[in-house]
């Protein structure tokens, strides 16, 4: 079993190698990064089937695409529902000091609106 830094097994191969995927992932973003996209497919064929990733190196795989800039898309080039997750709103609060020469102890709370 695969495990990555974080000690999360990505992979059920018995023989895993992490140099060869790392660089399979490489090339693979290198390919798609003028196209913006790839498809769900593509990644099966040439990178989730070849190194036998389990749902978690599916999911991190997928993730390190779309933090490269591609996005995941479905055989009619449409956002495939498997790779998207739609981003959050955060709403964002001034705090007004009127005493700044006081320390000010400040905890910042992201919460969706």
């Amino acid at each position: 079993m695969a495990k990555t830094n974080k000690d999360l097994v990505i992979s059920n191969a018995v023989e895993f190698d992490q140099s060869a995927y790392d660089k399979a992932v490489g090339k693979l973003i290198r390919e798609h990064k003028q196209a913006k996209e790839i498809k769900y497919s593509e990644l099966s064929t040439q990178l989730a089937e070849p190194f036998e990733l389990n749902a978690d190196g599916i999911d991190q795989l997928m993730q390190n695409v779309e933090d490269s800039g591609i996005s995941i898309v479905d055989e009619n080039g449409d956002p495939d529902p498997r790779a998207y997750k739609p981003r959050k709103n955060y709403q964002i609060v001034l705090v007004r000091i009127r005493q700044p020469h006081r320390m000010l102890k400040l905890t910042i709370r992201c919460g969706c609106i």
